[in-house]
């Protein structure tokens, strides 16, 4: 396009900032084999999102003390979309070196709000054999990203096993037009049935870090479960939201819930089909109604939560809502 602005692209740009090639030399373990060194360009200083608006687009960041200080050229890479159309590119002509006179005196750690699947998973929390490790995560200076200090990678421990950290760097991305904040998503795989423990350690651009933990119980994916029903609020007047766990995050399942009185007649029932991201499900607010239309009186009412796959599997789970009038 010879430079043209596509003043008619409105869409979203997806930049990734890389500090400058590294010469990395073989390890030559076939003993036939010999030392090779070659140029790679890994360490990634900034991946966000920015908007674009006819065809016009700005970003920023703050650079990470794990850059190579010596100067020399980065590269960013450039992915732009919208609903219809998709572009890409990049530029390799920005220097990155030295280190800047306005140095801002930072000596917090970044915020860290740790999830599997998203941000509605509670802690010891119930979840399948392929959870997602999701992270909310903040700091007025930004995230380091590039981890060339040593021990200055995004990581997640496992159980423990701190001599298998994850790395998970290129798990992050920024929020829209803002280099604050940003989110972590990294799939795990295959996990064993029972309790395990995650741990994710982050570190700002002035190498402050933070730890944030989890605690949850894996299900295997041959069985449904649900736990921790419940409603909120309760005891309720005006209305409740019905809330449980269970473990078949991203699956069509169908949700049955029977509200009865302590005569044990039934007052009140919902059907529902949900697909949720996370294994945390709250359903629409509820008036408080029964079968008719009437408003529940002021008293105590049982209640069971039906859980059925398309499996056909299904598992149930009992209650009490307390209804107050005043």
């Amino acid at each position: 396009y010879n430079n043209e602005i596509l003043t008619d692209f409105n869409g979203i740009l997806y930049p990734s900032v890389f500090d400058k090639e590294k010469i990395i030399t073989t390890l030559a373990n076939d003993e036939k084999s010999v030392p090779m060194q070659f140029d790679v360009r890994e360490d990634l200083i900034y991946k966000g999102k920015a908007s674009i608006t006819d065809g016009r687009f700005s970003f920023e960041f703050r650079v990470p003390k794990d850059i190579t200080y010596s100067y020399g050229n980065g590269k960013i890479i450039y992915y732009a979309g919208n609903d219809t159309t998709d572009a890409s590119g990049y530029f390799n002509a920005i220097v990155v070196g030295g280190t800047s006179i306005n140095i801002t005196n930072d000596t917090e750690g970044p915020e860290i709000n740790l999830y599997l699947n998203d941000n509605e998973f509670s802690n010891t929390g119930i979840a399948s054999p392929n959870p997602l490790i999701y992270a909310e995560i903040a700091d007025e200076s930004g995230i380091n990203t590039v981890g060339n200090g040593i021990g200055h990678d995004i990581t997640g421990i496992l159980d423990n096993n701190t001599t298998n950290p994850i790395v998970l760097n290129d798990y992050f991305e920024s929020n829209l037009n803002d280099y604050t904040s940003g989110i972590l998503r990294y799939p795990m795989s295959n996990l064993g049935e029972g309790w395990h423990d995650l741990q994710v350690k982050v570190w700002d651009v002035y190498n402050n870090s933070s730890l944030a933990t989890l605690r949850f119980r894996v299900v295997g994916e041959n069985s449904i479960i649900i736990a921790n029903v419940g409603n909120y609020p309760n005891p309720a007047s005006d209305f409740t939201r019905f809330t449980f766990e269970h473990n078949k995050a991203g699956e069509s399942l169908t949700v049955e819930i029977f509200v009865y009185d302590l005569a044990g007649k039934l007052v009140a029932s919902f059907n529902e089909n949900i697909i949720t991201d996370g294994f945390n499900t709250t359903l629409p607010e509820w008036p408080l109604t029964d079968l008719y239309g009437n408003k529940l009186r002021q008293g105590i009412y049982p209640y069971r939560v039906t859980l059925t796959d398309t499996e056909g599997r299904k598992t149930h789970s009992h209650q009490k809502l307390v209804v107050i009038r005043q």
